[in-house]
C-alpha cells in the first residue's frame, strides 16, 4: 500500500474503533469492525467501499453510553496491576482493561513485544467469546495497528474463560502434542461417535445455563463446559492427531509458521466440507486460526506450541460444539488461478451489504490469502470451495434447545 493508504486505514481504524462503539453489542455479540475494514483492505477494496462499510456496520453497534453498558466509560483511568489480575473473566471493566493495555505498550515499545509478554499470560482463554478476542488481535496486528492490538488483549483478558489442562499429567506433557497417527477427518469421526464426550457437554452446559454467564448462548455454554470440565481429553484426541512434524535440519520458527499453516488449512477443510453449509462457528475457526498465525512470530517458541496445542483444542471443541455435523469430502475445481480468485472477489465486493456481511468478507480474504501462498497444494481447489461456500449459502447456525441439538 502506498503510504497516504497507510495512513488512511489507521486512521478509519481509530475512527471506528472501540472509543466510538462498544466491544459487544445486542447482549453477546461482538464488534467485528475492524476485521471488516481490514479484510476490504486485503480484498482491494476502495476507500469508498471501505467507509461505506464501517458506516453500515456502525448502525447495529452501540456506543459505550448505551444502557447495556453501565459503568463503562472509554475515558477511565487504566485499572491497576492488581486489580487486571483480578478482573481476568469477570467480564467488567473493559475499558478500565483496555486502557491499561495501551499503557502497556507504551512501556514495551511495540506490538510484537506487548504480545510476546502479555498473550501467554492469556493463551489458555484465547477460545472465549466464539475465538473474537483472539480474532481482534490477530486481526489488529495484521496492520500493525495499537489500538486494535490492545483491543484484542483487553477482550481476551474481559472474557478470558480458560481450556483446563492438568500439566502434571505426564501424558499432557506438551511434547505429546500431534505425534499421533490421525488424519484430522479420521479424528473428527471418532470424536463424533463419543457419546460420554457429548453427554458431559451437555450435562455441563445446563450447570452453566443456569448461571446465566452468556446471556443464554447455546454454543458459549456447551464450548465451556467442553473447555473447563473436558479439556485433558480434548488434549487426549489433539495429541493422537499428526501434525507437520519438525525435521533435525528445520528451525523453530519455520516449523511453527508451517504448523500455523496446517491448522489454517485443517480449519478450512472442515468447514467446506461441512454437511452444514456455512457454519457460523466453523467458519470463526477459519478466521481465528488465520488471527493467531499472525502472531506466532511474536511468540518464544514454548508459548508458541502451547498457544498452537490450546487452539487444537478448542477447534476440536467447536466441532463437538456444534453438534458435529457430517464431513462429506466434496469434488473441487481442478484448476485455480487468479482469474478465478478476481472472479469471486469482484463479485463479493459487488454485492450489497447485508446481515453478518464482514463473516463472509474475512472468509473470502483467508482463503485468498491462503491461496496466494499456496497455490500449488492439494487445498488450492478447497480454498475457492470453501469461499464459494459462503456466497452461496447463508449463515448456519445449530439449533440449541436446554440440552438437546436439534440438528
Amino acid at each position: 500500500m502506498a503510504a497516504n493508504t497507510d495512513k488512511w486505514l489507521t486512521d478509519i481504524l481509530q475512527e471506528y474503533s472501540t472509543q466510538k462503539y462498544f466491544i459487544e453489542y445486542n447482549g453477546f455479540m461482538s464488534n467485528h469492525m475492524a476485521h471488516g475494514i481490514v479484510a476490504l483492505k486485503d480484498l482491494g477494496a476502495s476507500q469508498k467501499k471501505i467507509a461505506e462499510f464501517a458506516i453500515w456496520c456502525g448502525q447495529d453497534l452501540e456506543s459505550p453510553d448505551h444502557p447495556d453498558h453501565t459503568d463503562e466509560n472509554p475515558n477511565v483511568l487504566p485499572v491497576s496491576e492488581e486489580s487486571l489480575q483480578e478482573l481476568r473473566g469477570k467480564r467488567i471493566s473493559f475499558y478500565g482493561i483496555r486502557n491499561a493495555y495501551i499503557d502497556k505498550l507504551k512501556v514495551h515499545g511495540s506490538l510484537e513485544d506487548i504480545i510476546k509478554a502479555e498473550f501467554p499470560k492469556l493463551i489458555r482463554g484465547l477460545g472465549c467469546v466464539a475465538f473474537h478476542g483472539l480474532i481482534q488481535l490477530g486481526y489488529g496486528f495484521h496492520v500493525k495497528h495499537g489500538t486494535v492490538v490492545c483491543e484484542g488483549l483487553a477482550y481476551l483478558h474481559h472474557s478470558c474463560a480458560v481450556l483446563t489442562i492438568d500439566d502434571r499429567k505426564t501424558e499432557n506433557n506438551i511434547a505429546n502434542f500431534g505425534t499421533g497417527d490421525m488424519a484430522i477427518l479420521d479424528l473428527l469421526q471418532e470424536m463424533r461417535a463419543d457419546t460420554s464426550l457429548r453427554q458431559n457437554m451437555l450435562d455441563g452446559a445446563l450447570v452453566i445455563k443456569k448461571t446465566g454467564r452468556f446471556l443464554g448462548s447455546g454454543f458459549s455454554n456447551r464450548f465451556s463446559a467442553l473447555t473447563e470440565n473436558c479439556g485433558d481429553v480434548l488434549l487426549k484426541y489433539a495429541n493422537r492427531l499428526r501434525i507437520p512434524q519438525a525435521t533435525s535440519s528445520s528451525k523453530d520458527a519455520e516449523f511453527l509458521l508451517r504448523l500455523s499453516d496446517w491448522l489454517i488449512d485443517q480449519a478450512i477443510v472442515v468447514y467446506a466440507i461441512s454437511e452444514r453449509p456455512n457454519d457460523f462457528f466453523l467458519l470463526h475457526g477459519v478466521t481465528s486460526s488465520w488471527s493467531l498465525r499472525q502472531i506466532i512470530p511474536c511468540l518464544n517458541p514454548v508459548d508458541a506450541m502451547d498457544a498452537l496445542r490450546t487452539f487444537t483444542c478448542c477447534l476440536l471443541a467447536t466441532y463437538l460444539t456444534v453438534d458435529a455435523p457430517a464431513l462429506i469430502p466434496t469434488t473441487v475445481a481442478a484448476t485455480v488461478n487468479e482469474n478465478t480468485w478476481r472472479e469471486i472477489i469482484d463479485t463479493l465486493l459487488a454485492r450489497d451489504l447485508d446481515s453478518h456481511e464482514e463473516h463472509l468478507l474475512k472468509l473470502v480474504q483467508v482463503c485468498y490469502l491462503q491461496w496466494k501462498v499456496y497455490k500449488c497444494s492439494s487445498n488450492a481447489g478447497l480454498y475457492v470451495e470453501a469461499a464459494k461456500a459462503c456466497m452461496n449459502h447463508k449463515l448456519a447456525f445449530c439449533r440449541y434447545r436446554e440440552d438437546v441439538m436439534l440438528d
